[in-house]
This record gives C-alpha cells, sequence and structure tokens, in this order.
C-alpha cells in the first residue's frame, strides 16, 4: 500500500498527495491546506475501508457466503443473512470430517486478501465481499472469516441506522455485553457437544457428558436470567444469541441421542422452548437441516 497521509487540520485521509477522487467526490476525504501526517497501519486500513465501502453505501456492496449446511458454525451466519434479509450468494464448501472432499481454490482465494498463516485458513463460514461494480469471486474480493466476526459483519451491513431495534444486537451498552457473555458461554457448549460426537474412545463418553451437562447447566441459568420469560435467548428480541443456539439444536439434539445415548433437549427444558420458537421463523426454516441428512454426515463424522 502506497504512504497514506491525513490532513491535520480537516483530518482528511487520503494517499500521497492528493485525495482520490471517489472519496472526495463522496465527501469523505477532501483537500485543504496544513500538516501531513504519516497514518498508522489501523489508520490505513480504515482510509481504505472508506475507500471500499464509503459512508453508509456498504448495501451496494455484493455478498458471497461460503458455508457447509451441517456446520453449526456456518449456520450461524447463514441464519444471520436470512433474518436480515441480506441479498446473497452462497457457495457449498467441502468438509473432511463430514466424508466431503475440500476444494483446493477456497484457501488460496482467502489467502489473497488475509495475509496470515494458510493453516488458519480454510474453515467455514467465510464471506467475500466487493462492490456492485464486482465480483465477490473476483481477485480483488475481501474476505472475511470466522462465525463471530462474519455474523456480526451481517447484522451491520443489513442494519437501517433509523431502525437500531432491528439489530441482531440491539439494546444499551450491558444488554449487548450480556449477549456476547451469553455467545461465549453457547460456544463452550457447542464445542463440548462437537468433543462428544468425534470422540472414538467409548469409555471417555461419560466424562465428556458430564462436561455438557455442566455447560447445560450455566447456559440455562443465563437463559432464565436474559430471557426475561420472553421467547428467545435474549427475551421477546431474536439476536446473534439465537443465530448461534438455532443450528446447535438442530444438529445436536438429532445427532446426540441418536449417535452417543445423550438427550440434549431432556436436560434442558429451556433449549425446547427455543426450539419452538424457533421453528415458527421462516428464517430458520430456510437454513434448517432434515434430521436424515444429520444423521448420515455426523454419523460420518461420530464414526469409531
Amino acid at each position: 500500500m502506497a504512504d497514506a497521509f491525513v490532513n491535520s487540520a480537516a483530518g482528511s485521509p487520503w494517499t500521497g498527495t492528493s485525495a482520490p477522487a471517489a472519496l472526495a467526490a463522496r465527501g469523505v476525504c477532501r483537500e485543504a491546506p496544513g500538516r501531513k501526517v504519516r497514518l498508522t497501519r489501523t489508520a490505513q486500513v480504515r482510509c481504505v475501508s472508506a475507500q471500499v465501502f464509503g459512508p453508509r453505501e456498504v448495501q451496494t456492496q455484493t455478498v458471497k457466503l461460503y458455508y457447509n449446511r451441517l456446520c453449526p458454525y456456518a449456520a450461524r451466519t447463514w441464519l444471520a443473512l436470512e433474518e436480515k434479509k441480506v441479498s446473497y450468494d452462497k457457495q457449498q464448501i467441502g468438509l473432511t470430517v463430514f466424508g466431503e472432499e475440500k476444494q483446493a481454490w477456497f484457501v488460496d482465494a482467502i489467502a489473497k486478501s488475509i495475509p496470515v498463516n494458510r493453516s488458519k485458513l480454510g474453515t467455514v463460514p467465510a464471506l467475500s465481499i466487493l462492490g456492485a461494480n464486482g465480483s465477490p469471486d473476483s481477485d480483488s474480493a475481501r474476505f472475511l472469516v470466522g462465525s463471530a466476526i462474519t455474523a456480526e459483519f451481517v447484522d451491520d451491513f443489513g442494519s437501517d441506522p433509523a431502525a437500531p431495534d432491528l439489530m441482531l444486537r440491539h439494546g444499551n451498552p450491558l444488554e449487548r455485553a450480556e449477549l456476547r457473555y451469553l455467545l461465549s458461554e453457547i460456544d463452550v457448549l457447542l464445542s463440548r457437544c462437537n468433543a462428544l460426537i468425534v470422540n472414538k474412545n467409548p469409555s471417555n463418553d461419560v466424562e465428556l457428558k458430564d462436561k455438557i451437562s455442566e455447560q447445560l447447566e450455566d447456559v440455562e441459568a443465563l437463559l432464565e436470567l436474559n430471557s426475561y420469560d420472553g421467547k428467545y435467548c435474549m427475551g421477546d428480541f431474536f439476536t446473534l444469541a439465537d443465530c448461534a443456539m438455532a443450528p446447535l439444536i438442530n444438529r445436536f439434539a438429532v445427532a446426540l441421542p441418536e449417535l452417543r445415548s445423550y438427550k440434549l433437549l431432556d436436560r434442558c427444558h429451556r433449549l425446547e422452548q427455543l426450539d419452538v420458537s424457533y421453528s415458527a421463523r421462516p428464517a430458520y426454516l430456510a437454513i434448517r437441516v432434515s434430521n436424515e441428512e444429520v444423521l448420515e454426515k455426523y454419523g460420518y463424522k461420530a464414526r469409531r
């Protein structure tokens, strides 16, 4: 990237000695006399982000979801896209844990945008983003990876500043912090459910089941505290916590009883209530996986 400077008097970023025409036309940055200061790497990234998105123009971008239908992490972002009614494309990525072949080009494409060790790449979900005049499949596409990051991006991407209550992270700062904490506990529950499924040593099953039960108690206590008898994890509003919980229930409430003799819903009745609420939402039905498909793919994953 070329050196980026900011006019200290006007607070306006530009590259080199003049503001990019596209940014100036949008009023993002304007030339003005004053001292030029070299930007930090963070400020340079913000400048580039302004060039890519512009003020309140993010909805002109094209989004493509790379996902796997059976992956509960990918389903979190998939469900967020459906809930926010964002226009998007999607492409199935094979996962070896389900007996599928992973496409080699997938890691190559992400590595062009995210210059980190390749061992950290190649998981789903991933989002590619580009302007309306381009394609998310082009070499200049920007990628985001990770379920938490991509789901939050979707929430911001599809939000109307005039309707903050429609955000999947709505509420005051305390409520949003409580949501993040609940999400972290749901992630622990998901990890423990998955650990039992992939366990190859039957002698470890009892210990792994106990760990799930302990975590279920914590999650249920938080749900009782935060939901205020509402239909969803944080009350009457569907949030990112529900985007994480709904796929977990859909996959593991089916897989665990059949494959590891652990009845998830029987041990936490609040999850059963949530499952009923989710089943009434069109967005959830769009990402829901059939019991037969869950048992087929998770059966491969659980094979000993």
